[in-house]
């Protein structure tokens, strides 16, 4: 079991043993009814008092656990921690109704057998995704069990205990085999999941530079220009076009240029900031998404990018040859309702610098 699964397992078990740790309140009644005799009683209410305190720490326990970031390291902690409470548990159990039976309390291991084969059975169902724990406690809840049998009842309790013994070897094996089920299942969930976010990555990434591709840019677009309104918030949008693409793609051929457009998608990702969201929008066109940018300052990073795109090479055989690209700036206004407006100034902004000359950044308010 991969460690991310054995968290998963832990926080499972956890979950449900939330639900079904208040199943022990009826046992805790049916205890304190059974021992209300005044020559049982101080003893029985010493150990069901433990079942309660056991009851208390088990879900305040569980919360504290369910409430805080589960890692690796801790669910191995936290783990550990559920096979020696269900070790305590499967001996308090025998505690608390032996102790009835040597009081001369009417059917006593009666009722402690009804009740471990009901949290036998609920614990093999609810703690299958952890291997072993629900043997742990079918184990230290029947075997001293079957040994008070065998050594208390004659012949009749060695039958008994012998029966017992054949019952825990039978329900650890059917807890092996529901707890090799639940992680299997849970290990295709888990590939399941992963093939599902590779292709709903892949639906949104550009498959050459590896940017965002056009609809996802457009779906976060809308998403920051939604909260820059409802925040008043300044966003900017850099549009990026590589000037004289074509003559790359004609003189040097479409893997040079391809080449190129990688280039570019990296510098474009090594300038952005880290809160800036980089994609292509198509072609030789990109775009940057900037939240809490004002047009100065996507000004200012779009010098630094031309910059970096002068630096990229087209063919490794003509080393003299680089590229230039055109820029164009847009910074939303109280009339924005929609990305495409922004995007719209920002690529006159970008058709303003290439008929300026090309290799250089416009702001839209200079168009």
């Amino acid at each position: 079991m991969t460690p991310s699964l054995l968290a998963e397992c832990t926080e499972t078990v956890y979950r449900r043993r939330t639900a079904t740790i208040y199943s022990h309140v009826p046992v805790i009644l049916l205890a304190l009814w059974l021992g209300r005799d005044e020559a049982v009683r101080a003893s029985n209410l010493v150990l069901v008092g433990l079942l309660a305190i056991y009851v208390l720490v088990a879900i305040v326990s569980a919360s504290w656990f369910l409430a805080r970031p589960i890692t690796d390291d801790s669910a191995r902690g936290w783990a550990r921690a559920l096979y020696v409470n269900l070790a305590f548990l499967g001996l308090l159990f025998n505690l608390i109704f032996q102790n009835l039976a040597r009081h001369g309390v009417p059917h006593a291991l009666d009722y402690l057998m009804l009740i471990l084969s009901l949290f036998c059975a609920g614990a093999a169902s609810s703690y299958q995704h952890l291997r072993g724990l629900a043997i742990v406690f079918i184990v230290f809840a029947f075997t001293p069990l079957a040994a008070y049998q065998a050594l208390m009842g004659g012949a009749q309790g060695q039958t008994t205990a012998f029966i017992l013994i054949v019952f825990v070897v039978l329900m650890s094996k059917v807890s092996l085999s529901l707890h090799g089920d639940a992680v299997e299942r849970l290990r295709l969930t888990h590939q399941l999941r992963e093939a599902v976010e590779a292709a709903e990555s892949l639906a949104r990434t550009d498959g050459l530079t590896g940017l965002l591709n056009r609809r996802a840019i457009f779906e976060i677009g809308e998403s920051l220009l939604a909260n820059a309104r409802r925040h008043d918030r300044p966003l900017a949008v850099l549009m990026i076009d590589l000037d004289h693409f074509k003559a790359i793609n004609d003189h040097y051929g479409h893997a040079a240029g391809d080449a190129v457009l990688v280039a570019l998608g990296e510098t474009i990702r090594a300038t952005a900031r880290s809160s800036d969201i980089a994609g292509r929008l198509g072609g030789d066109e990109f775009a940057l998404l900037m939240p809490d940018t004002d047009a100065v300052t996507a000004l200012w990073v779009a010098e630094r990018l031309l910059t970096r795109v002068r630096g990229i090479g087209v063919d490794a055989a003509d080393p003299g040859a680089t590229v230039t690209a055109s820029l164009g700036v847009s910074e939303r206004t109280p009339d924005d309702r929609s990305l495409d407006s922004l995007l719209e100034r920002a690529d006159r902004a970008l058709y303003g610098a290439k008929s300026a000359g090309r290799d250089r950044a416009v702001a839209s308010r200079a168009v």
